[in-house]
């Protein structure tokens, strides 16, 4: 990293997220030696995903001595860390930036090399062009506008404009005592429809209105008030938006780099369509019909693909549930090539955002003189996108776009589209929980069974996003070292 403060040692980055050394919890020996019945074994461990929270697993475990081997659907490792490194400006269909507080991150970031980074809030163009009613905005006036139909006490934007209202609605302090404790009993009561709870809080509704179009779902009544307080903790971890860093090279560098540093086999293109624990070991068998053996196995996949495979024998009933029913928000990126600067043209900055199906779209400018503009969709606003062709969703949301804002027209183009809900191995972006999901399943989703182990972002406790992945992934490794 370019900041050498931020570099971590292997044995700091343990202790610094609570973990005890896996070499003291094995009394200073290593956890996997060479018996006959290894021997008969294809690894000690196979990894179902090479996502960020397989590879960190596999890494962990390496280090302590296992025989690892790593099973990945798609052709590349990462996961939902893409780069499009075939389209100009190497644009992030999945994560993209790393925080101050990513501790597991940042230590792998040193781990590989440290690659050369570039502050993220220096190439996003902020802030936003609003569309609102109709009419194109300039956030400076929005405050004053006699489009803005909030209540007087709510229109604090900070330049913003409604987009403020994710972080003006949420309580100071946060009532989450610490990262853990959206899972604390204490707090069920806060496990109610968001919008439900911040209207019990006297927010408008208006406001309501437009944070329909913030959350990650079609609406604040669809997801729980417990699970974005849950966010908004993590949030601060990040940093400020001015410590925030992106790989100049791009973000699948990183997952590319823990790829590297390991000895055993990442085996690509092999998706897996059953794991069965027999006796003495466990099975996993690819759809290609090839039967692989280990003492353990850590499946990363997200939950809407662990429920096309088959796990005997059957998980427990209540973690089967909530495999079968937390969802994933749907993700679709667009991504414009910009010909001529059209905020020359109209005069307002140049990202926009909208409460209508345009939804977000960020002016990313790139470090050689040229830009190029990243449309992202979430929620309602990726509705009916799964349907068409690349070429017709790019033709139907440029056709949304000169709608919002004219000046655009003959001045961009669509240029790559990037759907999670159409990728086989994802089926979705990222988990979110309904109302009462959190009471009811905790943190089931990430328990093992039997010789079987869960990791991914969805079983995350503390951290979400990629460094909740890695945090996942050190933590099934450590389940695996103690077993």
């Amino acid at each position: 990293m370019d900041n050498p403060k931020l570099k971590l040692t292997r044995r700091q980055w343990l202790n610094s997220v609570g973990a005890t050394s896996a070499l003291a919890l094995l009394g200073g020996a290593h956890a996997f030696a060479a018996t006959g019945k290894a021997k008969k074994l294809d690894a000690d461990v196979i990894i179902i995903g090479a996502g960020l929270a397989g590879l960190q697993a596999a890494i962990i475990l390496e280090d302590e001595g296992a025989r690892v081997l790593v099973l990945e659907a798609d052709n590349r490792v990462g996961g939902r860390v893409h780069t499009l490194d075939h389209i100009e400006g190497r644009p992030e269909a999945g994560g993209s930036e790393v925080g101050s507080g990513y501790a597991r991150a940042l230590s792998m970031l040193s781990r590989i090399g440290s690659p050369a980074t570039y502050k993220w809030a220096e190439a996003i163009q902020l802030p936003f062009a609003l569309h609102i009613h109709g009419k194109l905005i300039d956030p400076a006036t929005w405050e004053k506008s006699e489009l803005n139909d909030l209540p007087l006490a709510e229109r604090a934007s900070f330049g913003m404009g409604p987009f403020a209202l994710a972080q003006t609605t949420m309580p100071r302090p946060s009532p989450l005592e610490d990262l853990s404790s959206w899972l604390d009993p204490r707090h069920a009561d806060l496990d109610v429809p968001f919008d439900a709870w911040l209207k019990n809080r006297g927010v408008s509704d208006a406001a309501l209105r437009y944070l329909d179009a913030i959350v990650p779902v079609d609406s604040a009544r669809e997801i729980s008030a417990l699970w974005q307080l849950r966010a908004a903790k993590v949030s601060p971890l990040m940093g400020s938006i001015d410590s925030l860093r992106s790989l100049s090279a791009g973000m699948s560098r990183l997952p590319e780099g823990m790829r590297a540093l390991l000895k055993g086999e990442v085996r690509l293109e092999t998706p897996v369509s059953a794991i069965r624990e027999k006796t003495d070991h466990i099975e996993v068998v690819t759809r290609r019909g090839a039967t692989l053996r280990a003492s353990r196995v850590i499946c990363t996949v997200p939950a809407p693909v662990l429920r096309t495979m088959t796990i005997e024998p059957g998980l427990p009933p209540l973690q089967h549930e909530a495999v079968q029913n937390i969802a994933y928000t749907r993700g679709l990126s667009i991504f414009f090539r910009v010909d001529k600067p059209y905020w020359e043209e109209d005069g307002m900055p140049a990202s926009t955002w909208t409460v209508g199906p345009l939804g977000r779209v960020f002016r990313h400018s790139m470090t050689d003189g040229g830009y190029y503009l990243w449309n992202f969709r979430s929620g309602i606003s990726a509705r009916g996108y799964e349907r068409l062709t690349d070429a017709e969703a790019g033709a139907r949301a440029l056709s949304e776009f000169i709608a919002v804002r004219p000046s655009v027209e003959g001045r961009v183009a669509p240029m790559a589209i990037s759907s999670w809900d159409r990728n086989p191995w994802t089926l979705g972006h990222l988990p979110v929980r309904a109302p009462g999901q959190i009471k009811r399943f905790g943190d089931v989703l990430g328990k093992p069974h039997g010789r079987l182990h869960f990791a991914g972002d969805h079983t995350a406790v503390l951290m979400t996003g990629m460094e909740g992945a890695m945090e996942s992934g050190e933590r099934a490794a450590l389940e695996v070292l103690q077993a």
